[in-house]
Parts: C-alpha cells; structure tokens; sequence
C-alpha cells in the first residue's frame, strides 16, 4: 500500500522552482503519493507545530516549538547570505533603523524568521502581525510606521514605492559573519527509516530544477505573484543557492547562532535542542 505523505511548501516562486520534478511526476518514489500543501509560510508554521504536515517548509521562528518532533533536512534551505528580509518605509518619511523606538512595524508572522531575526537585531518596537501580502499596504496607509517584507517584496519593492531602512541578512551578517537562515525544510522523525527516502526525493528534484533551469522558472513564474524574467530568477537565485543543494556545517552553524542570540535576548526560554538529519 502506497504511503501517502503530505509535503508543505510556500506558494512562492523559489519553493515552487525547487519541487518542480515532483510536481511535474519526473522524480518519484515507488510506495510514495505525495500530496503537495501549498500554504502561506505561517500556516505551514502552525501545521508543523500540530504535526499535521510529513514534510514541510517552515521558518526558522518555529524551530524551537517543533524541534522534538521535526529534524532539519540537509536539503531545501532558503538561506540568505548577506541579504534577506528588507526593512522599508514609505519614501520621505525620514525613517533609519535607530530611530524605531515605539514606532509600528508590520512583521509577516509571530514564527516567522523575519520577524526572529528583526527582534533579535532591532529593540523597543511595536510589533503588528501582517499577512506578508498585506505589508506594503499597511506601510503605504500608515497603519505602521515601516515593515519587514519577504517573499517577492526584497525585489519589487522600489518599483512600488517604497524605499530600504535596512537589509536583515546584511545586518546579519555584518553582526555574525554568517548567512541568515530564513525557510528550513523538516521531516517528521517518526518516519524513520523513511527519512533517508525522503530525503533522498528533495536531493533528486532539487537537482533536477537545476538541470531543467529554464522549464523550472516557467513553472516556478505561476507561483511569483506578478514577477516575471529577470527579477523572478533574480529572486530564485537568492534563495536556492548553494545551502540549498547542502546546508553544510556553516548553515548548521548559522541556525544554531539564529538560536543563541534569540536566547541571550530572551526572545525564547531555551535553546532548541536541533535534530538534523
């Protein structure tokens, strides 16, 4: 009898770019249906910590609330180095990242690792949960004084307007000198052996979007909400790169320091105890 394995991932262009062969039914696994979950990042977030999902892309925020049930997959990590999640205000409002004391910020998600890694580099703000679709909007009402937006949004967000107070993967990495760990890939460890299939499964489809760069955009363009050609592999490029293809034990290294500074600020009670696989 055929396994039936839910696999949750983002509807985002890089996401959709790295399932392509198992979307497309070029990589399977004899004994595997695998059913796609197409969710908005902080539904995935609290599907994982339901346990509802075999498989799934998460952000690093939820870690530490799934850590015992899920194991960091060495492939699928959206890992940004020296860039990431960008901090914009409206043009003109004479904003910097040092004058945000009491001031509104639009963050895309409690768990998300936006807003992880805002809270860790930035201190004494408001935050405003926001769908991350919703952000620009907000800012451009006034609703909040600025916004961390992901997704899309790190590219086309000057042609709509907006202008950059702050990159958190370059503040990451000037602050560490490591990459910044946004989207994990995790697997249910109770699969276990499983695990090593699976596993497997994302390295062949992974690679197989790399071979069939081109066809892989095409599909990925339909998940890219309005981005098109240059800015979308622009964008695809950013976050399947080379931690992606293997986290190493610099990736591993960055998670864990993600996890020591949110500790040391007290942003969570402990340190998560980290599976990977």
């Amino acid at each position: 009898m055929n396994k039936k394995i839910l696999w949750g991932h983002s509807p985002d262009a890089d996401d959709a770019f790295m399932l392509y062969g198992i979307a497309t039914g070029k990589v399977i696994r004899e004994g595997f249906i695998i059913e796609q979950v197409v969710k908005d990042i902080e539904s995935l977030n609290l599907l994982a910590m339901d346990g509802k999902l075999e498989l799934t892309a998460v952000s690093m925020g939820a870690m530490p609330y799934i850590c015992m049930d899920y194991g960091i997959l060495p492939y699928g990590t959206s890992m940004g180095d020296g860039y990431g999640p960008v901090v914009i205000t409206d043009t003109g409002k004479n904003l910097s990242l040092d004058k945000l004391n009491g001031k509104k910020i639009a963050l895309p998600g409690k768990y998300t690792a936006a807003a992880l890694t805002f809270s860790i580099l930035v201190d004494d703000f408001q935050p405003v949960y926001t769908n991350f679709d919703n952000i620009m909007n907000a800012v451009r009402t006034g609703e909040v004084d600025a916004g961390v937006i992901i997704h899309e949004g790190q590219v086309t967000y000057s042609d709509n307007g907006f202008e950059s107070i702050g990159d958190l993967g370059a503040l990451w990495k000037k602050e560490t000198g490591l990459p910044l760990p946004l989207g994990l890939d995790v697997i249910k460890m109770k699969l276990g052996s499983d695990i090593d299939i699976l596993s497997d499964m994302f390295k062949e489809t992974l690679q197989y979007s790399k071979d069939h760069m081109a066809d892989a955009l095409a599909y990925a363009e339909s998940f890219g909400r309005g981005i098109r050609d240059h800015n979308l592999s622009k964008f695809v490029n950013m976050y399947v790169n080379d931690y992606t293809m293997e986290l190493g034990e610099t990736g591993k290294n960055a998670i864990k320091k993600v996890f020591h500074m949110a500790y040391e600020k007290k942003l969570i009670n402990t340190e998560p105890e980290l599976q990977f696989v």
